[in-house]
Formats: C-alpha cells, sequence, structure tokens
C-alpha cells in the first residue's frame, strides 16, 4: 500500500512542518508539500528525506493547492491535511 499525505502550507507556515515529516519518514509514505507563497516570502530550504516533494506554488487558496496535489499523488490512499494538523506517532500503521 502507499500512502500519499498531501500538505497544504502558507508562506512562513512551512517552517512548522518539521515534526509532521518526522513522523511520516517511511517508505510506504509519500509527502507532497504545496507551499502557496507570497510575492515577499522565499523559501530556499530543501527536504533531504526521499519520500518528500516539494511544490511552490503562486497561487492561492487550499482548494487551488488540494486540487495541484491531487494530479501528482500516486498512492493508493490520499490524505489531504493543512500544514497545522497533529498525528499520531503510530499514525501509518493504523491506516
Amino acid at each position: 500500500m502507499k500512502l500519499s499525505i498531501l500538505i497544504s502550507t502558507y508562506n512562513e507556515r512551512i517552517l512548522d512542518i518539521g515534526d509532521i515529516l518526522t513522523i511520516l519518514n517511511d517508505d510506504r509514505v509519500e509527502i507532497l508539500i504545496g507551499h502557496q507563497c507570497s510575492d515577499s516570502f522565499v523559501y530556499k530550504d530543501s527536504f533531504k528525506q526521499p519520500n518528500v516533494s516539494y511544490y511552490n506554488l503562486k497561487s492561492k487558496g487550499v482548494t487551488r493547492s488540494r486540487n495541484f496535489l491531487l494530479g501528482k499523488a500516486i498512492g493508493e490512499i490520499v490524505y489531504f491535511c493543512d500544514d497545522d494538523i497533529i498525528l499520531d506517532d503510530n499514525f501509518v500503521n493504523t491506516i
């Protein structure tokens, strides 16, 4: 089973998703991050986990972010969430 976790975030809130990525460091999971940025915010870091794909989106709105990420997801199960989600450490096994 492949699980796709789609995370929508905006501007500096990208800096707060590190805990989510730690929990989801699992080869059964792909993580797709849709980062909506204003022109004044620049994010230059990269994600070192091989299961993380980062997309810088110039559009605004959670619906646009969700639809974009859905088009990229390859998992049999797709879980869409906002950047302030709190996941249990055993989240992947529960699914």
